[in-house]
């Protein structure tokens, strides 16, 4: 059985990926190389990691374009662990603050008893996400979380345990969310995507505020 991490995003992701353009299922996907690899067990500053891939000028190529989410998903949904593994890992070299391909690779880790190993990947997801939530608080435009990528804010918000409702029309550079809750509770959620691309037409990002991480 697939874990319930795994069950949650993927049906998080029926509704946002609803009429996205997916590659072929027998599509070749490829990863810029990455050298040199990365230490896993060395968890960096989450806050200037994403910094320092927000500033990257192949942000783009690295963590959107060709981003195997829906193969990966299938592979977890019929325990193909190897077979995820050999796709998850090679995207987070790449994308290296991907929260969706650290919880997929850490299950795929898990499904071959390589625990100590899933749980290193679930601590760099802990941090990633918490670097988001010190950013804002969310509730509010002027007080929306900062994020790199639209998808790194659908990320978070699967990681939340919330379920997207509907996006709504941005405003203002910002982009926001009607989500709700495992309970049942209805909410709006903003985001500030400040990747490259998105300065050239976002208003600038509010500073990062720094509080206890409420994540785990």
């Amino acid at each position: 059985m697939p874990s319930i991490q795994t069950s949650l995003i993927r049906v998080a992701l029926s509704a946002s990926l609803a009429g996205c353009i997916l590659p072929a299922e027998n599509s070749q996907v490829t990863f810029r190389d990455t050298v040199p690899s990365i230490d896993w067990t060395q968890p960096p500053d989450f806050d200037s990691l994403r910094l320092a891939y927000d500033q990257r000028s192949d942000l783009q190529d690295r963590c959107v374009l060709g981003r195997p989410l829906e193969q990966a998903l299938e592979h977890a949904a019929q325990q193909r662990w190897r077979k995820l593994l050999a796709l998850s890992g090679p995207w987070l070299q790449s994308c290296p603050i991907d929260l969706d391909f650290h919880a997929l690779h850490a299950d795929a880790l898990a499904g071959l008893e390589r625990g100590d190993e899933a749980e290193l990947h679930r601590q760099w997801r802990i941090g990633l996400v918490n670097s988001t939530l010190r950013s804002g608080d969310g509730r509010k435009p002027e007080s929306a979380y900062i994020v790199v990528s639209k998808d790194e804010a659908e990320a978070v918000i699967r990681a939340l345990g919330l379920t997207v409702v509907k996006q709504l029309p941005a405003r203002n550079g910002l982009d926001s969310y009607e989500v709700v809750s495992q309970q049942g509770a209805r909410s709006t959620l903003y985001f500030n995507a400040s990747t490259s691309l998105g300065r050239m037409f976002h208003e600038a990002p509010l500073p990062p505020r720094r509080g206890t991480d409420r994540f785990r």
